[in-house]
């Protein structure tokens, strides 16, 4: 059954259910040595689509650490910073840190979200406990 939703002006019609794909950390060690992109994930949409995106992780670092969502989809789509946040710790400590990011993408196809830490990736994540990404996806 179709679902409505408004931003106030404008009504949209979500023509499949809602789903969530949730992935946590994949990588052991406190924090771990890796690389970018610290974890991701996949989601097909066959229709035009709303997605909501939350990515939460710790990190143990003394200075500034950010940390972005990313992002590659079909037809060229790439946005090497879907969203930043800043985070800074004067002194070498866990803090934890949430990105969000929702938009609207018209282009049917597989897109690929990336949790990314934007200065250095060994400072990220204390195993699956502590690191998260979820995406709503909504096709309409």
């Amino acid at each position: 059954m179709p679902v409505n939703f408004t931003n106030g002006t404008n009504t949209t019609q979500i023509s499949k259910p809602p789903r969530v794909v949730s992935v946590t950390d994949p990588v052991g060690g406190c924090p771990p040595s890796r690389s970018n992109p610290l974890w991701s994930i996949n989601v097909t949409i066959d229709r035009p689509a709303w997605f909501y995106v939350q990515l939460g992780v710790i990190r143990n670092a003394s200075g500034r650490s950010d940390l972005s969502i990313r992002a590659t989809g079909p037809n060229g789509w790439n946005q090497s910073q879907l969203r930043v946040r800043l985070n800074y710790t004067s002194t070498g400590t866990w803090d934890d840190t949430t990105a969000r990011w929702s938009g609207y993408v018209s282009d049917t196809g597989t897109y690929t979200f990336m949790a990314w830490g934007n200065n250095s990736s060994n400072v990220w994540g204390c195993t699956n406990n502590w690191g998260r990404m979820d995406v709503l996806t909504m096709e309409v």
